[in-house]
């Protein structure tokens, strides 16, 4: 952050957060109450009672999976959560602000997946980021690892929803206090007015 001097340069320049609303089938069914059904409780005979009271917390905390291992869809196209300046002292922008985008096909949206997009400055301009060219190193890729976060029920996203209904996540980051260092809260608006909320 220009510790060494004023017109130092930091490489990367920025981090941003990136997101996504997925469809993510094997997911869901893997991070949920299990059973028979959910009265007994039951799978192959031995009761999962106990399990499964831990099943309505799979929504607030993230997994981190090769995303390019499994069978997912997108339904969003990607969108900024927050970005990290390493130059200057600028706060963490859209820290706590709430960004959308609107779903690009019909589905069912079980969650967010999250991964970093590094901004690497190139080629040679005046001191401040808009004045230079950046390429861009994305964790989105076979080499990373992806963080998910699970939407507490899933949505469905019909066709008449496209374009139209939109998923919206507020990301926290830091100065949250506890054992947490981030907070995600999910949210998808529908054109009819309906919407439905996460918890952090």
């Amino acid at each position: 952050r220009r510790i060494i001097s004023k017109t130092a340069l930091s490489v990367p320049a920025y981090a941003a957060v990136m997101g996504c609303a997925i469809q993510f089938d094997t997911f869901a069914n893997a991070y949920k109450a299990c059973g028979d059904d959910l009265e007994s409780a039951r799978v192959r005979g031995f009761c999962h009672k106990t399990v499964n009271q831990y099943a309505d917390r799979y929504h607030t905390f993230d997994a981190s999976l090769p995303m390019w291992q499994y069978d997912y869809k997108p339904m969003t196209e990607p969108f900024e959560l927050a970005r990290i300046s390493y130059e200057g002292s600028c706060p963490i922008e859209n820290n706590g602000v709430a960004s959308s985008a609107p779903f690009k096909i019909a589905g069912t949206c079980h969650g967010l997946m999250c991964w970093i997009e590094y901004g690497l400055r190139v080629g040679k301009g005046k001191i401040g980021m808009e004045n230079y060219d950046f390429k861009v190193l994305s964790t989105n890729t076979r080499s990373y690892r992806q963080v998910v976060r699970k939407l507490k029920e899933p949505t469905i996203i019909r066709d008449n929803d496209v374009g139209n209904a939109r998923f919206s996540c507020t990301a926290t980051l830091g100065g949250i206090g506890g054992d947490d260092d981030h907070t995600f809260e999910l949210q998808i608006s529908k054109n009819n007015g309906s919407s439905t909320d996460d918890s952090k």
